[in-house]
Protein backbone atom coordinates (compact mmCIF):
# COMPACT_ATOMS: atom_id res chain seq x y z
CA UNK A 1 0.00 0.00 0.00
CA UNK A 2 1.33 3.32 -1.15
CA UNK A 3 0.92 6.73 0.92
CA UNK A 4 -1.75 8.32 -1.35
CA UNK A 5 -3.79 5.64 -0.79
CA UNK A 6 -3.63 5.31 2.73
CA UNK A 7 -4.66 9.13 2.80
CA UNK A 8 -7.50 8.34 0.05
CA UNK A 9 -8.76 5.24 2.16
CA UNK A 10 -8.87 7.40 5.39
CA UNK A 11 -10.78 9.88 3.60
CA UNK A 12 -13.70 7.31 2.72
CA UNK A 13 -14.03 6.01 5.95
CA UNK A 14 -13.77 9.10 7.56
CA UNK A 15 -16.71 10.38 5.30
CA UNK A 16 -18.37 7.22 4.33
CA UNK A 17 -19.29 6.49 8.31
CA UNK A 18 -21.19 8.58 9.42
CA UNK A 19 -22.69 9.97 6.41
CA UNK A 20 -25.20 7.98 4.84
CA UNK A 21 -22.93 5.83 1.65
CA UNK A 22 -21.13 2.91 3.23
CA UNK A 23 -17.74 3.46 4.00
CA UNK A 24 -17.15 -0.38 4.09
CA UNK A 25 -18.88 -0.66 0.03
CA UNK A 26 -17.12 2.12 -0.81
CA UNK A 27 -13.23 0.91 0.69
CA UNK A 28 -13.77 -2.57 -0.85
CA UNK A 29 -14.79 -0.25 -4.23
CA UNK A 30 -11.65 1.97 -3.99
CA UNK A 31 -9.29 -0.97 -3.49
CA UNK A 32 -10.87 -3.26 -6.35
CA UNK A 33 -10.32 0.37 -8.50
CA UNK A 34 -6.66 0.80 -7.39
CA UNK A 35 -5.61 -2.78 -7.24
CA UNK A 36 -4.59 -3.46 -3.62
CA UNK A 37 -4.78 -6.73 -3.05
CA UNK A 38 -4.43 -8.84 0.17
CA UNK A 39 -5.80 -8.91 3.23
CA UNK A 40 -6.66 -5.32 4.98
CA UNK A 41 -9.11 -5.92 7.40
CA UNK A 42 -7.02 -4.64 10.16
CA UNK A 43 -6.14 -1.70 8.43
CA UNK A 44 -9.97 -0.86 7.99
CA UNK A 45 -10.86 -1.74 11.93
CA UNK A 46 -8.03 0.62 12.57
CA UNK A 47 -9.73 3.65 10.32
CA UNK A 48 -12.85 2.49 12.28
CA UNK A 49 -10.92 3.33 15.36
CA UNK A 50 -10.15 6.54 14.12
CA UNK A 51 -13.66 7.74 13.20
CA UNK A 52 -14.53 6.26 16.79
CA UNK A 53 -11.94 8.81 18.22
CA UNK A 54 -14.03 11.54 15.83
CA UNK A 55 -17.07 10.32 18.03
CA UNK A 56 -15.69 10.52 21.23
CA UNK A 57 -14.14 14.05 20.46
CA UNK A 58 -18.02 15.49 19.40
CA UNK A 59 -19.99 14.04 21.91
CA UNK A 60 -17.70 13.54 24.89
CA UNK A 61 -20.18 15.39 27.17
CA UNK A 62 -23.37 13.36 25.60
CA UNK A 63 -20.83 10.24 26.09
CA UNK A 64 -19.92 11.17 29.62
CA UNK A 65 -24.20 11.90 30.43
CA UNK A 66 -24.13 8.45 29.75
CA UNK A 67 -22.90 7.01 32.81
CA UNK A 68 -25.34 9.02 34.75
CA UNK A 69 -28.45 7.05 36.45
CA UNK A 70 -30.65 5.07 35.39
CA UNK A 71 -28.00 3.77 32.99
CA UNK A 72 -30.97 3.35 30.58
CA UNK A 73 -29.28 4.53 27.50
CA UNK A 74 -26.28 2.36 28.01
CA UNK A 75 -28.01 -0.85 28.24
CA UNK A 76 -30.22 0.45 25.22
CA UNK A 77 -26.81 0.70 23.81
CA UNK A 78 -26.00 -2.83 24.79
CA UNK A 79 -29.21 -4.67 23.79
CA UNK A 80 -28.78 -2.52 19.92
CA UNK A 81 -25.54 -4.14 19.25
CA UNK A 82 -26.48 -7.93 20.10
CA UNK A 83 -27.92 -8.61 16.51
CA UNK A 84 -24.37 -7.20 15.06
CA UNK A 85 -22.50 -9.54 17.35
CA UNK A 86 -24.67 -12.06 16.14
CA UNK A 87 -24.15 -11.44 12.36
CA UNK A 88 -20.67 -10.32 12.88
CA UNK A 89 -20.04 -13.82 14.63
CA UNK A 90 -21.69 -15.72 11.64
CA UNK A 91 -19.50 -14.02 9.41
CA UNK A 92 -16.25 -14.90 10.86
CA UNK A 93 -17.53 -18.95 10.73
CA UNK A 94 -18.76 -18.38 7.60
CA UNK A 95 -15.83 -16.74 5.87
CA UNK A 96 -17.94 -15.91 3.06
CA UNK A 97 -16.50 -14.43 -0.36
CA UNK A 98 -19.22 -11.97 -0.66
CA UNK A 99 -17.58 -9.60 2.44
CA UNK A 100 -14.67 -9.34 0.33
CA UNK A 101 -15.66 -8.77 -3.46
CA UNK A 102 -17.11 -5.63 -5.19
CA UNK A 103 -18.83 -7.72 -7.85
CA UNK A 104 -22.27 -7.88 -5.78
CA UNK A 105 -21.94 -4.79 -4.10
CA UNK A 106 -24.14 -2.82 -6.56
CA UNK A 107 -27.47 -4.70 -5.09
CA UNK A 108 -26.01 -3.24 -1.69
CA UNK A 109 -25.64 -0.16 -2.63
CA UNK A 110 -29.21 -0.12 -4.60
CA UNK A 111 -30.70 -0.91 -0.93
CA UNK A 112 -29.14 1.49 1.03
CA UNK A 113 -30.82 3.95 -1.68
CA UNK A 114 -33.85 2.37 -1.05
CA UNK A 115 -33.66 2.97 2.79
CA UNK A 116 -32.58 6.32 2.72
CA UNK A 117 -35.45 7.42 0.33
CA UNK A 118 -38.12 5.82 2.32
CA UNK A 119 -35.81 7.61 5.86
CA UNK A 120 -36.40 11.09 4.58
CA UNK A 121 -40.24 9.97 3.94
CA UNK A 122 -40.89 8.56 6.73
CA UNK A 123 -38.85 11.77 9.07
CA UNK A 124 -40.61 13.93 7.35
CA UNK A 125 -44.13 12.47 7.62
CA UNK A 126 -43.55 12.14 11.56
CA UNK A 127 -42.31 15.43 11.74
CA UNK A 128 -45.64 17.00 10.01
CA UNK A 129 -47.18 14.86 12.79
CA UNK A 130 -45.57 16.12 15.69
CA UNK A 131 -46.07 19.63 14.47
CA UNK A 132 -49.28 19.62 14.84
CA UNK A 133 -49.28 18.39 18.68
CA UNK A 134 -46.23 20.25 19.79
CA UNK A 135 -45.18 23.61 19.86
CA UNK A 136 -41.46 24.73 20.98
CA UNK A 137 -39.39 22.07 20.64
CA UNK A 138 -36.87 21.77 18.41
CA UNK A 139 -34.64 18.69 16.57
CA UNK A 140 -31.44 19.59 17.53
CA UNK A 141 -31.95 20.02 21.27
CA UNK A 142 -33.05 16.09 21.90
CA UNK A 143 -30.39 14.00 23.10
CA UNK A 144 -29.73 9.98 22.81
CA UNK A 145 -31.52 9.55 25.98
CA UNK A 146 -35.34 9.86 24.80
CA UNK A 147 -34.55 6.71 22.61
CA UNK A 148 -36.83 4.18 23.57
CA UNK A 149 -36.85 0.50 23.71
CA UNK A 150 -38.44 -0.32 20.46
CA UNK A 151 -36.31 2.28 19.13
CA UNK A 152 -33.23 0.31 19.81
CA UNK A 153 -34.01 -3.07 19.05
CA UNK A 154 -35.04 -1.63 15.68
CA UNK A 155 -31.60 0.43 15.55
CA UNK A 156 -30.09 -2.94 16.40
CA UNK A 157 -31.66 -5.19 14.28
CA UNK A 158 -30.55 -2.55 10.75
CA UNK A 159 -27.26 -2.45 11.87
CA UNK A 160 -26.58 -5.86 11.81
CA UNK A 161 -27.95 -5.61 7.96
CA UNK A 162 -24.76 -2.81 7.87
CA UNK A 163 -22.37 -6.09 8.14
CA UNK A 164 -22.61 -6.11 4.28
CA UNK A 165 -20.28 -3.80 2.51
CA UNK A 166 -22.46 -1.04 0.62
CA UNK A 167 -25.24 -1.54 2.67
CA UNK A 168 -25.22 2.51 4.68
CA UNK A 169 -23.97 1.32 8.72
CA UNK A 170 -25.59 4.84 9.67
CA UNK A 171 -28.59 5.22 6.89
CA UNK A 172 -29.72 1.95 8.23
CA UNK A 173 -29.34 2.44 11.97
CA UNK A 174 -31.24 5.97 10.97
CA UNK A 175 -34.02 4.20 9.14
CA UNK A 176 -34.51 2.01 11.98
CA UNK A 177 -35.22 4.66 14.72
CA UNK A 178 -37.18 6.73 11.96
CA UNK A 179 -39.17 3.66 11.34
CA UNK A 180 -40.03 3.00 15.08
CA UNK A 181 -41.11 6.48 15.24
CA UNK A 182 -38.10 8.10 16.96
CA UNK A 183 -37.07 11.83 16.89
CA UNK A 184 -34.51 13.14 14.31
CA UNK A 185 -31.46 14.22 16.69
CA UNK A 186 -32.25 11.65 18.98
CA UNK A 187 -32.17 8.74 16.33
CA UNK A 188 -28.81 10.16 15.26
CA UNK A 189 -26.47 10.85 18.03
CA UNK A 190 -27.62 7.18 19.20
CA UNK A 191 -26.78 5.86 15.56
CA UNK A 192 -23.02 7.10 16.50
CA UNK A 193 -22.96 5.70 20.39
CA UNK A 194 -24.29 2.52 18.70
CA UNK A 195 -21.20 2.53 16.72
CA UNK A 196 -18.89 2.47 19.84
CA UNK A 197 -19.16 -0.72 21.14
CA UNK A 198 -19.25 -2.87 17.45
CA UNK A 199 -16.21 -0.36 16.01
CA UNK A 200 -14.34 -1.84 19.76
CA UNK A 201 -15.71 -5.50 20.15
CA UNK A 202 -14.01 -5.43 16.05
CA UNK A 203 -10.92 -4.21 17.13
CA UNK A 204 -10.21 -6.56 19.42
CA UNK A 205 -11.02 -9.57 17.22
CA UNK A 206 -8.69 -8.60 14.56
CA UNK A 207 -6.08 -7.79 17.15
CA UNK A 208 -6.42 -10.93 18.55
CA UNK A 209 -6.67 -12.82 15.32
CA UNK A 210 -3.21 -10.41 14.29
CA UNK A 211 -1.47 -11.91 17.22
CA UNK A 212 -2.44 -15.52 16.39
CA UNK A 213 -0.74 -14.86 12.79
CA UNK A 214 2.41 -13.32 14.12
CA UNK A 215 0.75 -10.02 13.24
CA UNK A 216 1.63 -11.03 9.95
CA UNK A 217 -0.89 -8.65 8.09
CA UNK A 218 0.25 -5.86 9.81
CA UNK A 219 3.51 -5.93 8.27
CA UNK A 220 1.97 -5.91 4.93
CA UNK A 221 0.78 -2.59 5.69
CA UNK A 222 3.50 0.50 6.35
CA UNK A 223 3.48 2.06 9.65
CA UNK A 224 2.84 5.32 7.86
CA UNK A 225 -0.17 4.12 6.06
CA UNK A 226 -1.45 3.41 9.03
CA UNK A 227 -0.38 6.60 10.49
CA UNK A 228 -1.68 8.41 7.44
CA UNK A 229 -5.23 7.23 6.94
CA UNK A 230 -5.87 7.27 10.87
CA UNK A 231 -4.91 11.03 10.83
CA UNK A 232 -7.42 11.68 7.73
CA UNK A 233 -10.27 9.37 8.50
CA UNK A 234 -10.45 11.27 12.09
CA UNK A 235 -10.40 14.22 10.44
CA UNK A 236 -12.77 13.79 8.16
CA UNK A 237 -14.94 12.24 10.38
CA UNK A 238 -15.09 15.34 12.15
CA UNK A 239 -16.58 17.10 9.89
CA UNK A 240 -18.76 14.47 8.49
CA UNK A 241 -20.83 13.73 11.93
CA UNK A 242 -21.26 17.74 12.07
CA UNK A 243 -22.17 17.60 8.25
CA UNK A 244 -24.43 15.04 9.42
CA UNK A 245 -26.22 16.08 12.70
CA UNK A 246 -27.08 19.52 10.60
CA UNK A 247 -28.65 16.90 7.71
CA UNK A 248 -30.63 15.11 10.15
CA UNK A 249 -32.15 18.32 11.45
CA UNK A 250 -33.75 19.02 7.98
CA UNK A 251 -34.01 15.07 6.76
CA UNK A 252 -32.74 15.85 3.46
CA UNK A 253 -31.40 12.45 2.60
CA UNK A 254 -32.50 12.23 -1.25
CA UNK A 255 -29.73 13.22 -2.66
CA UNK A 256 -27.50 10.31 -1.09
CA UNK A 257 -30.41 7.86 -2.19
CA UNK A 258 -29.39 9.66 -5.83
CA UNK A 259 -25.99 8.98 -5.49
CA UNK A 260 -26.11 5.46 -4.17
CA UNK A 261 -28.91 4.56 -7.17
CA UNK A 262 -26.37 6.27 -9.65
CA UNK A 263 -23.16 4.00 -7.96
CA UNK A 264 -25.32 1.30 -8.31
CA UNK A 265 -25.95 1.30 -11.78
CA UNK A 266 -22.38 2.06 -12.45
CA UNK A 267 -21.17 -0.91 -10.57
CA UNK A 268 -23.59 -3.47 -12.28
CA UNK A 269 -22.18 -2.53 -15.74
CA UNK A 270 -18.80 -2.74 -14.74
CA UNK A 271 -19.19 -6.46 -13.51
CA UNK A 272 -22.24 -7.92 -15.16
CA UNK A 273 -22.80 -6.17 -18.16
Amino acid sequence: MKFYEALLLGLVQGLGEFLPISSSGHLVLLREIMGIRGDFMLFDIMLHVATLAAILIVFYKDILGLFKRPFKTIGFIILASVPAVITGLIYKLLDVEIFESAKYICFFFLFSAIIMFFAEFISKRYERSRANTESGETAVSAGAENVNLKTALCMGLMQSIAIFPGVTRSGSTIFGGLAAKGERSSVAKFSFFMSIPVILGAALLEIVSAAKDGFGAVAAVPWYCYLTGMIVAFVSGLFAIKFMMRLISKANFKWFSLYLVILSIVTFAVYFI
